[in-house]
């Protein structure tokens, strides 16, 4: 699974994948440690993050994730 999921998602499918995947302990997980999981770098998840909260999709301060628009990227 986890190479599949390498091998045929972009990286913010992968992220998407992930938030959903790990709902609960998402905002808890270190952004490092969750870029060294995706075998992605810090920065292009800081990126993709932004992506998200920009589009409404995550909100960081409330906790909030709209698990139904992540879908739409995996």
């Amino acid at each position: 699974n986890i190479i599949s999921t390498n091998l045929v998602l972009d990286s913010k499918e992968r992220v998407a994948k992930y938030i959903y995947d790990h709902t609960d302990d998402f905002f808890e997980t270190k952004n490092i440690e969750i870029a060294e999981i995706l075998g992605v770098s810090p920065e292009t998840l800081s990126r993709i993050l932004k992506f998200f909260k920009d589009n409404e999709i995550i909100n960081v301060k409330n906790r909030y994730i709209n698990k139904s628009a992540l879908v739409e990227f995996f």
